[in-house]
């Protein structure tokens, strides 16, 4: 595994002194063992919750679901106290949970940091995935190519003639207008709040908007073929999708699971799964659950044989 996801030795030590004799009555994988696998209450959530635990339940597992485990303090609490066992999580926004003083914002850094943070919780990290649910700066394709945007600072030359979409709370938030001054130069752009992705999607399809923040993974940035800016001051925090596991569940065989969706999921999948199961929540087929697009994606990309959703 890539060396910010590794088991630090002190937690190992824990793993093995703490289930050397379950592992021995282990058959193949997980036949006989069972993992309770967590989310924080969002359909994002409950999609990679399922993307784990039915790859887990293939290799023989037994998988129950916890998708009401809460915010991040919750998370931690439950994975420590047994509620559940793995969880899904986001990098830093986890890091600064479990570590108010720590100031990294970048994927390396945060990534180096996070393991540190956890293992004196009896928490290990595994690999990461390659999804980055980072909020970002985007725009059109044909307001991108007007005026040669490359990265958020491209946008202090005509700001004043901007209106900027963004989630409500956005503009004093930790990337915010003090940030964007202080960061890249960028004032006097008009800020149009909204309460919903799907607002603020509209909003700069239509116009209303020529900037906006978006999720990395919302549907929308690939529907409408939205350009991501750069953000080389790292004024976004990272925020990949990282598993959590508690350090008393541990073994290799169960990283070596893990990680065959964690090296696969990407920011596209992801965004595609939602998009999905976003429209079989509001428009009800029994055929099509999150558990069924998650079976299917798992199988087309042979994570999992025809009938693991079933």
């Amino acid at each position: 595994m890539s060396a910010p996801g590794k088991i630090t030795a002190g937690v190992l030590a824990l793993v093995l002194l703490g289930s050397v004799a379950g592992c021995s009555n282990a058959g193949p994988a997980g036949e006989g063992l069972s993992i309770t696998v967590g989310s924080h209450g969002t359909l994002e959530g409950e999609i990679l919750a399922q993307a784990y635990g039915q790859v887990l339940a293939s290799e023989g597992y037994t998988v129950d679901y916890n998708y009401g485990i809460g915010g991040y303090a919750r998370g931690v609490s439950g994975l420590r106290d047994g509620t559940i066992d793995l969880m899904p999580d986001y990098s830093g926004s986890l890091l600064a949970s479990v570590n108010p003083h720590a100031t990294s914002n970048s994927s390396a850094s945060i990534l180096a940091e996070l393991p540190k943070s956890l293992a004196p919780l009896g928490l290990a990290v595994m690999d990461p995935t390659q999804v980055d649910t980072s909020l970002a700066f985007v725009t059109t394709r044909d307001f991108q190519e007007a005026h040669s945007l490359e990265s958020i600072g491209d946008i202090s030359l005509f700001a004043t003639a901007v209106t900027m979409g963004g989630p409500t709370g956005f503009e004093s938030a930790s990337y915010g207008r003090t940030a964007m001054i202080n960061r890249y130069g960028v004032s006097g752009f008009t800020a149009k709040p909204e309460n919903s992705d799907d607002q603020i999607v509209e909003d700069l399809r239509f116009n209303r908007t020529q900037i906006a923040v978006l999720p990395l993974t919302s549907p929308g940035i690939v529907a409408n073929d939205f350009v991501v800016l750069e953000d080389p001051q790292h004024l976004m925090v990272s925020n990949q999708i990282i598993p959590i596991i508690a350090a008393r569940k541990y073994t290799p065989a169960f990283e070596e699971i893990i990680d065959t969706v964690s090296h696969r999921l990407t920011t596209v999948d992801l965004a595609q799964l939602i998009a999905a199961a976003d429209k079989a929540k509001t428009q009800p087929d029994e055929a099509r659950t999150v558990q069924t697009i998650v079976g299917e994606w798992l199988t087309d990309e042979k994570l999992v044989g025809d009938d693991s959703a079933q």
